[in-house]
């Protein structure tokens, strides 16, 4: 019997849309700054690479972004999409400050919502890493073996989510890694929960947001509830 924890890496909140014209020197972006300036975020800005079309050339543009030392927060202003990592204990009311800063100021329409956890567990001796495999690694194509030093697994559902009165389909995936070297294996996680990529109607609020995100954490919870149960009874 083993007993596993994991360890939170970092969280993804993302909202969609496009945000393309919303660069650095936009008037409203520089209110952002100086509203996130009074929560203790120091300005910095993401480099992305575009592609160009019409020239059929990649060029590289800057976009505004937000970076909170202390709290180990960073939001980054996308052309398709805001991200905002933490990897320390942000409250989820926090994050929904934050983004309400950019959806009020910038006036966003969203069309999509995901949320993403990345995390590493206990790191287990060899003579554990054959069981581990045999029940973590369903439907491999071959038996365990000394030489396999790499697994995996992915597995996605799509579940419901319940927004004024209205369903709303949502992936909940999730991908589990397994990495052996020097005699041991380390366990790596990430759970990924986002509306459907094919719907782009424009259709979240502020509040859709913090309904969303607090529904997948309590998805995310449940994901590593279960698979912590199911490597405990290895």
């Amino acid at each position: 019997v083993f007993s596993v924890e994991w360890k939170t890496q970092l969280k993804r909140y993302s909202i969609f849309g496009n945000y393309e014209h919303f660069d650095a020197a936009n008037e409203k972006v520089q209110k952002i700054y100086i509203d996130l300036l009074g929560k203790n975020f120091m300005p910095n800005v993401a480099h992305v690479i575009k592609f160009e079309p019409e020239s059929k050339d990649f060029t590289k543009a800057f976009r505004p972004q937000f970076i909170n030392v202390e709290l180990g927060c960073e939001i980054s202003l996308l052309p398709d999409r805001i991200d905002l990592v933490v990897k320390n204990g942000v409250a989820l009311e926090d994050i929904i400050d934050y983004l309400r800063c950019f959806i009020d100021n910038l006036e966003l329409k969203i069309n999509r919502l995901a949320f993403v956890v990345e995390a590493i567990g206990d790191t287990f001796e060899k003579l554990a890493t054959e069981e581990l495999y045999t029940r973590l690694a369903i439907g491999v194509a071959y038996h365990y073996s000394n030489d396999v030093f790499e697994w995996g697994k992915r597995d996605v559902s799509r579940q419901q989510w319940t927004k004024d009165g209205e369903t709303e389909l949502v992936n909940v995936g999730q991908n589990l890694h397994g990495s052996s070297e020097s005699g041991r294996t380390s366990l790596f996680i990430e759970t990924d929960i986002n509306t459907l990529a094919e719907n782009n109607n424009e259709r979240f609020n502020i509040d859709d947001c913090e309904s969303f995100f607090k529904r997948a954490e309590s998805w995310n919870e449940e994901l590593f509830n279960s698979l912590k149960e199911l490597i405990n009874n290895v």
